[in-house]
């Protein structure tokens, strides 16, 4: 499916905590949901695309193990992204990222972010 967007593309207002870089995007080689260091994930490649799940790796800071959050290593992520619709039409609703395989974002429920709505999160 060529027209699957990664979320919806956001309306922000001036101030907002969300960057939103790449949502609503097809296959984004950069994505950031908000404005923390941490949530911004720079040259994503992605091997699936317009299927239930889409995976892909790309580069992030990983604060895993880390009591600080000052210079953080940026380390090979693995993204996963759930396939639905957000407002009907279909997009990657959910994404998640991790720094050890696509199987840890399967195996934590808490890990998920809806890049569908931002603002609900």
């Amino acid at each position: 499916m060529s027209g699957v967007t990664f979320g919806r593309k956001q309306v922000l207002t001036p101030g907002s905590p969300v960057i939103a870089d790449g949502i609503g995007k097809v296959k984004p080689s950069t994505f950031a949901i908000t404005s923390h260091h941490t949530m911004y994930v720079t040259d994503v490649v992605w091997s699936s695309w317009g299927d239930q799940v889409a995976r892909a790796t790309g580069i992030a800071e990983n604060g895993e193990n880390s009591d600080s959050m000052v210079d953080l290593p940026r380390q090979k992520a693995y993204i996963t992204a759930k396939l639905g619709t957000c407002r009907g039409r279909p997009a990657y609703t959910k994404v998640a990222w991790n720094f050890t395989s696509f199987e840890k974002n399967e195996t934590n429920p808490q890990g998920w972010y809806n890049i569908c709505d931002l603002a609900s999160n």
